[in-house]
């Protein structure tokens, strides 16, 4: 059983008995926790108490930087009045658990109310208190704690979307999720009827692939895909009028027009639209069109990939700037490094420049244009396990001029889109075992 916080300033002398008594009273006086009292009377100083209660409960110390440009979508899973009251600020959202700092890590309460508004497990992160005070005044617009000195390692930079560099995460203990497997792989699947018939047989033995060999014929696969010249339409010959000696036929299937596809793919610029598309979605190739569909209006070049074992296979993709490429040529192997690896590792968001790596090269070869100024990857995942990632950049811009929170947003409804048609696959499905 863990100590709590009274025993571990008394054990490491920090503080006295008589301190304790004047922070306690003074808490039941003015609010807040025992941390801040001892704070605001002057008793400890901030930064050594935070590394203290940091060692003591094993967890991770929270840096200056790491309160710097927060992710819109982060801050916005936990409600301003909550994290006003209980005066903790979310960080980091990754693979289901919202690591918050907090003054008191032994506020078990604060954690449980997290938890419950958000649906993520809260995970605590040690913070002095005058970096949560500055925080919660920058995010939340929060008065400043009476008789707290302001940061100073706090910046001032100017707000943006996305956090990058992201936070540090060196203390944390962050393992890449074991690949998504068994019912999550049958959204790809080729049979896309709502009622099929499944014969359960014995499973045969294949032979390993490695993920060297893999990667290797992938990029190169890639390459040609770019070098490749484009091919024209087939074009159809027009129809001839039918004579009154011969029968007429019918004419051959065509494929579809430019209008009709242009059509479809046209960018939705109410979120409200999108969202409520997507809930009334009934296949996954219909949840992909409206994906690529929202993001086209926010970014010039999109293309979303779904997770198919240890690799990224180009679905669909759109933009005011996307050229007319074979995106389902596209095959990203994920055993290589690579910015793709990292999201699907870690099935958190990633926002910057694309780095120098083979199959980044090789990606951004096969879109057909220069390095763009910035990209953004976007997960979308099913129990926190990625099965499609969403790719966009700047195109020929400087960087990106609008909002992208509501991208991210729409991408958790995207998933929940996903899994619902899974289910619904599951429960219309006859099995019939031999």
């Amino acid at each position: 059983m863990l100590p709590d916080l009274q025993t571990v300033l008394l054990k490491a002398g920090i503080v006295d008995a008589a301190g304790i008594e004047r922070a306690v009273a003074d808490r039941e006086a003015r609010g807040g926790n025992l941390v801040e009292a001892l704070v605001r009377l002057s008793l400890c100083d901030e930064s050594d108490l935070a590394r203290l209660l940091a060692r003591e409960f094993a967890l991770p110390l929270a840096e200056s930087i790491q309160f710097d440009n927060l992710p819109v979508f982060v801050t916005r899973l936990v409600p301003a009045g909550l994290a006003r009251t209980h005066r903790t600020v979310p960080l980091l959202l990754d693979r289901g658990v919202l690591h918050v700092a907090m003054s008191d890590p032994t506020e078990r309460r604060v954690l449980q109310d997290i938890a419950m508004i958000t649906g993520h497990i809260a995970s605590p992160v040690v913070a002095p208190v005058s970096l949560l005070t500055s925080a919660l005044t920058r995010y939340y617009s929060a008065p400043p704690a009476q008789d707290v000195p302001a940061s100073e390692g706090t910046s001032s930079r100017s707000r943006s979307v996305f956090s990058f560099p992201p936070p540090s995460t060196r203390d944390l203990d962050l393992h890449p999720p074991a690949t998504a497997k068994g019912d999550l792989t049958e959204l790809f699947s080729s049979q896309a009827g709502a009622e099929s018939i499944v014969t359960l047989e014995r499973p045969k033995k294949s032979r390993p692939q490695t993920t060297g060999g893999i990667a290797e014929a992938v990029l190169q696969r890639m390459v040609d895909y770019a070098k490749a010249p484009p091919q024209p339409a087939p074009t159809f010959p027009a129809p001839q009028p039918p004579s009154d000696s011969i029968p007429s036929l019918p004419s051959p299937p065509t494929e579809p027009s430019i209008e009709k596809t242009t059509a479809v793919m046209t960018p939705i610029q109410d979120t409200e639209q999108a969202l409520a598309l997507i809930r009334e979605a009934t296949s996954r190739d219909e949840v992909a069109r409206l994906i690529v569909r929202y993001a086209a209006h926010l970014l010039p070049r999109v293309v979303l990939l779904a997770v198919k074992n240890e690799m990224l296979v180009g679905w669909l993709g759109g933009g005011a700037e996307f050229v007319d490429i074979q995106v389902k040529g596209i095959m990203v192997p994920l055993g290589s490094p690579s910015v793709f690896k990292t999201v699907r590792d870690t099935g958190t968001d990633y926002f910057g420049t694309m780095p120098r790596t083979m199959v980044n090269d090789t990606f951004l070869a096969a879109l057909g244009q220069s390095r763009p100024e910035q990209v953004i990857l976007i997960p979308i995942s099913i129990r926190h396990r990625p099965i499609a990632i969403l790719y966009g950049d700047c195109g020929r811009r400087r960087g990106f001029s609008t909002d992208l929170s509501t991208l991210h947003l729409f991408s958790i409804d995207a998933g929940a889109a996903f899994e619902r048609i899974l289910l619904n696959r599951k429960l219309n499905r006859t099995i019939i075992r031999e």
